[in-house]
């Protein structure tokens, strides 16, 4: 993403390649995130299980 918004004179990227590229990666986040926590509801793990003691 960085190296698209480097023009062939500049030996660094422009400022708005900085700001997509990070907020390509806040998206990138949020999606993984929402998904992570969908998913951990709908399946009930271990920790969410109680041991019986006898």
């Amino acid at each position: 993403m960085l190296t698209a918004g480097t023009d062939a004179d500049h030996l660094f990227p422009s400022d708005g390649a900085y700001t997509t590229a990070a907020l390509v990666g806040i998206a990138a986040m949020a999606i993984t995130t929402l998904t992570s926590l969908a998913l951990a509801r709908r399946s009930p793990g271990a920790a969410g299980r109680r041991v019986r003691s006898n």
